[in-house]
């Protein structure tokens, strides 16, 4: 899922055993096994703005 007004943040999910071809999978932060989180803005590129992703995701992610 995508979210339609910014087409650069979402969440994809993974089913268990997915067998990925490449070492990147579509996504910046687990947020449970499988799911997810992506943003083309989550980059070294902007670390105040990954600050603020990681304080709202919290403890819940799993990367």
């Amino acid at each position: 899922m995508a979210l339609f007004w910014a087409p650069s943040q979402g969440v994809v999910a993974y089913p268990e055993g997915y067998p990925f071809h490449t070492e990147h999978r579509v996504g910046d932060k687990e947020l449970v096994p499988g799911l997810w989180f992506y943003d083309e803005h989550y980059s070294s590129k902007h670390p105040k703005y990954m600050e603020y992703i990681d304080e709202l995701i919290g403890n819940r992610s799993h990367e």
